[in-house]
């Protein structure tokens, strides 16, 4: 498993990937993720983040990714869930 930084909003965050991020809909997805749960310097924003995974989820589709499309609809109802 390799090591990656993700620098958002000025904050560089150390996140494990299996793979190496080479498609948007990859990006959105792991954004999403880190913005559920926040971290360091980084407040949790499950609204945005839900925003996001469904981005990520619409450009899966778009992509032929159908089952992967579903696991990110999903992930964004979790954090649609984390809203109310």
């Amino acid at each position: 498993m390799s090591l990656r930084l993700l620098l958002v909003s000025g904050v560089v965050y150390r996140h494990s990937f299996a793979a190496c991020l080479c498609t948007r809909y990859e990006v959105l997805y792991h954004y999403g993720c880190i913005l559920m749960e926040g971290g360091e310097g980084l407040d949790a924003d499950p609204g945005r983040a839900a925003e996001l995974l469904e981005e990520a989820a619409e450009a899966a589709g778009a992509a032929g990714k159908g089952k992967l499309a579903q696991r990110y609809y999903e992930r964004a109802a979790v954090a649609q869930g984390m809203c109310e």
